[in-house]
C-alpha cells in the first residue's frame, strides 16, 4: 500500500431519490454547510434501479425558480445512463459544475468530455470492477479528457447503503501512483459508494481525495452537518 497521506480531503453529499421533492429536501438539508451537492441519476436501463429523471419540460419548471440553493452551492449529476448526451444536456441545463459519466456507458470518451468541456463543465470518468480498464484511464488522463476518476466503492452501482469493498483498494492506489509517478497534480480521485468514516480513511491512505457520501451521511442518525463535519476531519 502507497504510505502518502493526503492531508484534505472533500465531502460531496451524494443524492439518489425517486422524486424530485426529496432530492430539493435534501439539497436544502445540506445547503447551509456543503458547497457541493452529487445528483445520482439512474435510468432503469444502464441499471436496473431508477431514480427521478430530468426532462425538459419538469427541468423548465425547476428553472422558473433555479436550483435549489444554487446561490451557494454547486451541483455534480452522476449519470448512471444509457443514453448519456441526453442526460448531459439535461444537467447542463439545471446548472450542472461536474459530470460523471460510467465508462461502460461511454462509446467515445471524447466526444463526452468536448460535450461538457462545451458547456464549461468538468468531466468525470467512473469505474468499477466490470471496467476495470486501466489503460483506458491512463489514455483519457494523458490525452487531457478529464478531470477526476470516479471509483466505485461498492459491488453494485445504483443502491445506497451498501458496504465498502476494499478490494477496490488496489484500484484507487493504481491510479494514484500513476498520477505521483507522472507528476499530475490536476486529476482529483473521488470514490462514491460505501463511504463512512473507516472506508475514507482507507480510501485516503492510498491517494484518493474527494469522496460521494449518501446513506451514511443522511440515515445515520443526528445532526447532518455534524456527520459532515466529523467525515471532513478523516
Amino acid at each position: 500500500m502507497s504510505t502518502k497521506t493526503i492531508s484534505r480531503i472533500e465531502i460531496v453529499p451524494a443524492i439518489l431519490e425517486t422524486s424530485w421533492q426529496e432530492i430539493e429536501y435534501k439539497i436544502k438539508q445540506v445547503a447551509g454547510f456543503s458547497k457541493w451537492a452529487q445528483i445520482d441519476l439512474c435510468d432503469g436501463v444502464y441499471i436496473p434501479q431508477k431514480t427521478w429523471l430530468p426532462t425538459n419540460a419538469n427541468v423548465e419548471r425547476i428553472n422558473e425558480s433555479g436550483m435549489p440553493a444554487w446561490e451557494t452551492m454547486n451541483f455534480e449529476f452522476d449519470l448512471m445512463v444509457a443514453d448519456y448526451k441526453k442526460y448531459i444536456e439535461l444537467a447542463k441545463d439545471m446548472s450542472a459544475g461536474r459530470i460523471v459519466c460510467h465508462l461502460n456507458t461511454l462509446d467515445d470518451i471524447r466526444a463526452a468530455s468536448q460535450l461538457c468541456r462545451d458547456y464549461d463543465i468538468e468531466f468525470g470518468l467512473s469505474v468499477d470492477f466490470a471496467t476495470n480498464n486501466f489503460e483506458v484511464i491512463k489514455n483519457a488522463i494523458e490525452e487531457g479528457l478529464i478531470d477526476y476518476v470516479q471509483v466505485m466503492g461498492i459491488e453494485t452501482i445504483g443502491i445506497q447503503g451498501q458496504g465498502f469493498s476494499d478490494a477496490k483498494l488496489v484500484l484507487i492506489e493504481q491510479i494514484a501512483n500513476y498520477l505521483n509517478v507522472r507528476n499530475i497534480n490536476n486529476i482529483v480521485i473521488q470514490v462514491d459508494g460505501g463511504m463512512t468514516n473507516e472506508s475514507i480513511e482507507k480510501c485516503k491512505n492510498v491517494g484518493a481525495r474527494r469522496f460521494a457520501v449518501g446513506s451514511y451521511m443522511f440515515a445515520h442518525g443526528g445532526s447532518i452537518e455534524e456527520v459532515y463535519k466529523k467525515l471532513l476531519k478523516v
